[in-house]
C-alpha cells in the first residue's frame, strides 16, 4: 500500500520552498514573499532582515512600480499615436507621403 504525497509543498514535513532567503548575519530564513522588510526606493527595492536589519539584496524595482517611468512611457505613446494619425491623415488627403514631397521641394 502506498501513501499519497500532499500536493501543497508547504505541507510536506522537512521541505523548504525553493524561493527561501537566508540572512547570513543571523540565520533568519523565510520565503521571498515572507516577513522580509522591503525598503522601496525610487529605482530599487532592498530586502532587509526583520530580526537584525541586515540588507540581503538590493534589486531594481519592476518597471510597473516606477511612476515616472510609466508617465514618460505614456507620454511617448500618446505622442507617437498622434504623429502616426497625422501622417496617415496627410497621406490619405494628398495621396503620397510627406518624405516624397520634401524631396520634390528640394529639386
Amino acid at each position: 500500500m502506498t501513501g499519497t504525497v500532499p500536493s501543497n509543498p508547504a505541507t510536506r514535513a522537512g521541505t523548504r520552498r525553493k524561493s527561501t532567503l537566508f540572512c547570513p548575519a543571523c540565520d533568519h530564513q523565510s520565503p521571498v514573499d515572507g516577513d522580509w522588510v522591503i525598503d522601496a526606493g525610487v529605482d530599487t527595492e532592498r530586502y532587509v532582515c526583520p530580526d537584525c536589519g541586515y540588507t540581503l539584496t538590493e534589486r531594481p524595482r519592476p518597471r510597473s512600480a516606477r511612476p515616472l517611468s510609466r508617465l514618460a512611457q505614456s507620454s511617448v505613446d500618446v505622442w507617437r499615436t498622434s504623429l502616426e494619425a497625422g501622417v496617415a491623415g496627410y497621406v490619405a488627403t494628398w495621396g503620397y507621403p510627406m518624405v516624397a514631397m520634401a524631396g520634390a521641394v528640394r529639386s
